[in-house]
């Protein structure tokens, strides 16, 4: 019985993932406080909080992928500040 609840733990917690992103502000609400970020492929997440943020700023940033292997659902753990005028990367 021991066994088999270790293995059901471990199989839960291999779903668990959390993994690096990178992206990019799109766009900025001062009135509301908050930033549209957009991954390289296209996702886009809102954050609250601009503070110093400015469009085209890059964010590294700590996904967790809420137990799924659908990409639209995840959500951000954590953002940081990584890099300005990213668009001279694409």
């Amino acid at each position: 019985m021991k066994a088999i609840l270790i293995a059901a733990v471990l199989a839960a917690l291999s779903l668990c993932k959390v993994y690096p992103e990178t992206l990019i502000i799109t766009e900025i609400n001062r009135e509301s406080d908050t930033l549209v970020a957009k991954t390289f492929i296209g996702f886009e997440y809102v954050l609250k909080g601009i503070e110093d943020y400015e469009v085209n700023d890059g964010i590294s940033a700590i996904m967790f992928n809420n137990f799924t292997a659908n990409v639209s659902d995840d959500v951000i753990i954590e953002a940081k500040y990584a890099a300005w005028r990213l668009e001279d990367w694409q």
